[in-house]
């Protein structure tokens, strides 16, 4: 990234490390993300955040879609409003 001066940003980075997740069942393993890093220069301060991640569930959803032709409006049993 450059500098961007009107903003006194200086420097932005993110470092994102994956690693292999094994599940308990056993059958799935996926490579996810196991800490993010975020480096910043801003205003002649330096900033770093880190987050890690851990415990991930695997779980599924399921869903299905019915397109069908739309009902027919009722009818409006009001009173008319066209009194004299």
């Amino acid at each position: 990234m450059r500098p961007v001066p009107e903003i006194r940003l200086m420097r932005d980075h993110q470092l994102i490390e994956y690693g292999p997740v094994a599940f308990k069942n056993g059958a799935m393993n996926l490579w996810l993300p196991k800490s993010a890093d975020w480096y910043s220069s801003l205003s002649g301060q330096r900033y770093h955040r880190r987050h890690t991640f851990s415990q991930f569930l695997l779980f599924s959803v399921d869903d299905t879609q019915t397109i069908s032709k739309p009902k027919d409006a009722p009818t409006d049993p009001s009173p008319s409003h066209d009194h004299p």
